[in-house]
């Protein structure tokens, strides 16, 4: 078994980097290789697996239909056992006690944070890592390199990832109460034109207003004076009398209108709804003893109910 290639993980790392790569000379660059050494290694996964994993009829090499299929699998195992050699060195005694989450701010305050907490009372002894999305990085590519689970608005279809929605929200317009009553009634999109307004840029995809009643749609553009990826940042800055928060999550703006600190406009239209979608490994999903699966059952549940509770 130790010369067999087929268990020699650098072999399928190196496969991994080239079905990543335009050629073999970008892989080689990639991992310190040169081509030759790259297609060297290539080709004793190929005599191993007993078929080809790139096809050389063309200038560039390109992936087989088996090596399209072997990708998704070599991917699994290098999560995977990349996942327990970081556990080793960590010395953590059980598997999957550490659960690292990546979450963007607005989905944290709203009810990440509570499905913890719910989650914590039947699983005393998982601890957490939990860091806000930055904008500016592939946080998908950290899934299996230390990252467990990623909650975010923003949808994506990602080989070897899996993702479920974990909450619905309404989208709603909101302003200070005192800026309500200084600049009256606003019951139209058109109506927003004149003021400044605040957007989370991840739903800025979804600003599409629809009428309740006769189901029409506004086709104007809106100009926004802020945009953040941060809803409770917009929301603060609505309540403090600035202007409109164009898209709060209902969530969020229910607790922020118990308080007497927003109004929802335009009542009569609607936006599309937010949804909030977990993403782990494909590895994970299929495990029946995941910790992660068990948090995000706890999390879609929490979602449901503060959902209902929400306007």
């Amino acid at each position: 078994m130790a010369d067999d290639p087929l268990f020699n993980l650098d072999l399928w790392k190196v496969f991994v980097t080239a079905a990543g790569s335009r050629t073999f000379h970008e892989a080689g660059r990639k991992l310190g290789l040169d081509a030759t050494s790259v297609g060297r290694k290539i080709g004793k996964l190929e005599l191993g697996l007993g078929f080809q994993l790139f096809s050389r009829e063309g200038k560039e090499p390109s992936l087989t239909a088996m090596g399209r299929t072997a990708l998704g699998h070599a991917r699994q195992l290098l999560y995977v056992s990349g996942k327990t050699i970081e556990e080793i060195k960590e010395g953590v005694p059980l598997p999957g006690q550490k659960l690292h989450i990546l979450a963007s701010t607005g989905f944290s305050n709203v009810f990440l944070r509570r499905a913890i907490t719910l989650f914590s009372e039947s699983h005393p002894e998982c601890s957490f890592v939990h860091e806000s999305l930055s904008s500016s990085e592939s946080y998908f590519e950290r899934l299996g390199k230390g990252v467990d689970l990623i909650v975010t608005a923003y949808k994506a279809d990602i080989p070897g990832v899996a993702m479920r929605v974990v909450s619905r929200h309404k989208k709603l317009c909101c302003a200070s109460p005192g800026f309500v009553q200084r600049h009256g009634s606003l019951n139209h999109p058109d109506d927003l034109r004149p003021f400044s307004l605040a957007g989370n840029a991840h739903f800025l995809q979804g600003i599409s207003f629809r009428q309740k009643r006769t189901g029409a749609t506004y086709k104007g553009e809106l100009s926004f004076k802020i945009l953040s990826d941060n809803s409770l940042l917009l929301a603060d800055w609505a309540a403090a009398g600035n202007g409109i928060f164009v898209g709060c999550p209902a969530t969020l703006a229910s607790e922020y209108i118990r308080d007497g600190r927003l109004k929802v406009i335009l009542q009569d239209w609607e936006l599309p709804e937010l949804r909030g979608y977990a993403y782990t490994s494909l590895v994970e999903s299929k495990s029946p003893d995941s910790l992660v699966l068990q948090l995000i059952d706890v999390m879609a549940s929490a979602g449901r109910e503060i959902t209902r509770l929400a306007l």
